[in-house]
């Protein structure tokens, strides 16, 4: 939903959008073997914004969207039975960014982003709920290709390597244990963008943003009860992907 904005007219160098989509999102947390332990998944609706800034060989652009719902929850307990539940679920980001104009239609793309996300896993029967909140940075680099179409409209799309930093954890374990705080290791994934314009006469666009990375296990921390050691604690392995399709108004 964070896409490249439309070329803007001679006459006009700001333009803004209003985003309102669908994002298919996908959570997969493996053991140590590499043996998947969790899967979540499930459509989240959002909405997203953004403001660009035209110059004639460099652009700048920041953007932020929210996306918010249940995702379906497949996991198991540390018994090792399998449990079943829903997770309640945000996903935000806010990016700022430039592009450079190569050769012709063709741009170099860069921005550095916050990843906001959060988990409220539902408890229930002996299993207790887990709240987490995660954020990270991220720096992307990538190329945007733009095409003029028949009908007068635009397409634009972009490919762009996203390296991502340590992710900052914290967990809470509704009363079972003390709240934790937990720190992965760097990341890199991929991001593309497909942004389709039929008529430039109407300012209404449709687009799709696919995201793919896969976080290394986090170090071990020790889990406390009342200030006593209990145990170590640890974010395992995980992979996130996400399909979003949206419509864009601009104004």
């Amino acid at each position: 939903m964070l896409a490249a904005m439309l070329p803007l007219t001679a006459a006009a160098q700001w333009q803004t959008a209003l985003d309102l989509g669908m994002r298919h999102a996908s959570v997969a947390e493996y053991n140590q073997r590499g043996r998947r332990v969790v899967a979540e998944h499930g459509w989240l609706p959002g909405l997203g914004a953004a403001l660009d800034y035209r110059g004639e060989d460099v652009d700048l652009f920041t953007a932020a969207s929210v996306f918010d719902a249940d995702l379906d929850y497949d996991g198991q307990l540390q018994n090792g039975r399998s449990y079943r539940s829903q997770t309640r679920t945000t996903l935000a980001q806010a990016r700022l960014g430039a592009r450079y104009r190569l050769h012709g239609s063709t741009r170099l793309v860069g921005y550095a982003e916050i990843d906001h996300w959060r988990r409220d896993i539902e408890g229930g029967g002996n299993a207790v709920g887990l709240r987490e909140r995660n954020w990270s940075p991220r720096l992307a680099l990538g190329l945007e290709q733009r095409w003029q179409t028949g009908s007068g409209g635009r397409v634009e799309a972009s490919l762009a390597i996203v390296r991502a930093g340590p992710e900052r954890l914290k967990v809470g374990f509704s009363g079972l244990l003390d709240d934790a705080s937990l720190r992965t290791h760097g990341a890199t994934g991929l991001a593309a963008d497909l942004l389709y314009q039929p008529w430039t006469a109407i300012p209404l666009s449709v687009g799709m943003r696919l995201e793919s990375i896969k976080v290394p296990r986090s170090e071990e921390v020790t889990a406390y009860r009342h200030g006593e050691p209990r145990g170590t604690l640890a974010q395992p392995e995980h992979a996130r992907h996400a399909a979003t399709l949206f419509v864009r108004y601009l104004f």
